[in-house]
């Protein structure tokens, strides 16, 4: 019984271990076989008749024709030179790789990367600027922001990766995505407990600290009247306005800035008649546009 043998060289003559060999013909189903460590391979009892041996590296292929006779009795040997020439990378190869094998993959990503780039830099980076993130709410917003498109951005890509490749380094890769993925959430967490908690603090030391008018001291000199008292609480600085009822007898003051909330102005008497009596009323507004006033009992301008 004769077989189909040979062996399988570079082009250096250095056996190749592993090539796949394929050999059809006979009249017999195709049969596959691997080239040994030393680069032999057989095929055992082929039937008679014509054969064709390939020898399948790569994309490096070579055919060869075989024959077992009827009667015979010595191995047919076919060997193979495996020459391996370089191949151009063309652009329909790239095409079929990574378009038309993996379309849904990267229409997938293109989507992802659209919204992304339309919400992120096309919806709210033009309204911001440096002179706006020197204003923490905006910054801690902004920060926020960023990294919740990220990472919402990041889970759609670790569950289409899952879904839709594959590979023997997969899960080595999904792990990996995974592991970023909790890391960015630790992160969107910290952030957002971080920025909602310093805004309730805020709120609740700025109920703490409301807005006031202290003790209004009026005391009068000749025809003069004067007024010293103290704003606190609030945001700095202060704007406010003196004004006294009936009017006529004294002298007003409109919009007074004060950057420390301290009031202390002198008021002209208008009318001498002895005995006459006025309400002041103290009013004004913060620095976050909060109002206060505050109304004096009468005061007798004239002694």
């Amino acid at each position: 019984m004769a077989n189909i043998t040979g062996t399988v060289v570079d082009a250096n003559d250095i056996p190749l271990p592993n090539v796949s060999l394929l050999l059809v013909g006979g009249g017999g189903a195709p049969q596959v076989t691997l080239s040994g460590i030393n680069g032999s391979y057989s095929f055992v009892g082929p039937a008679v008749g014509n054969y064709k041996v390939s020898a399948i590296r790569g994309r490096n292929v070579i055919e060869q024709l075989a024959q077992i006779a009827s009667g015979q009795t010595t191995d047919t040997v076919v060997d193979f030179k495996m020459i391996t020439t370089p191949t151009r990378l063309r652009l329909i190869d790239l095409f079929n790789r990574f378009v038309l094998l993996k379309y849904g993959q990267y229409l997938f990503l293109a989507v992802i990367g659209w919204i992304f780039f339309y919400c992120l830099i096309v919806g709210s980076l033009p309204e911001l600027s440096l002179a706006k993130l020197n204003n923490i709410e905006t910054a801690r917003g902004a920060i926020t922001y960023l990294v919740a498109v990220t990472t919402i951005s990041m889970a759609a890509i670790l569950m289409l990766a899952a879904i839709m490749t594959g590979g023997k380094d997969l899960d080595k890769r999904f792990t990996l995505g995974k592991e970023i993925l909790t890391l960015l959430i630790g992160i969107l967490g910290t952030i957002i407990g971080f920025y909602y908690g310093s805004s309730d603090k805020s709120q609740a030391s700025g109920t703490t600290d409301s807005l006031r008018v202290d003790t209004v001291a009026f005391s009068a000199t000749g025809r003069q009247v004067l007024v010293s008292g103290q704003v606190s609480g609030g945001s700095r600085p202060y704007v406010y306005a003196i004004t006294a009822t009936p009017k006529g007898i004294v002298t007003s003051i409109t919009d007074k800035f004060s950057a420390n909330g301290r009031v202390r102005d002198t008021l002209s008497v208008l009318d001498t008649t002895k005995g006459r009596s006025v309400t002041f009323v103290l009013k004004g507004r913060d620095g976050n546009n909060a109002s206060f006033t505050w109304q004096s009992k009468p005061f007798v301008v004239n002694q």
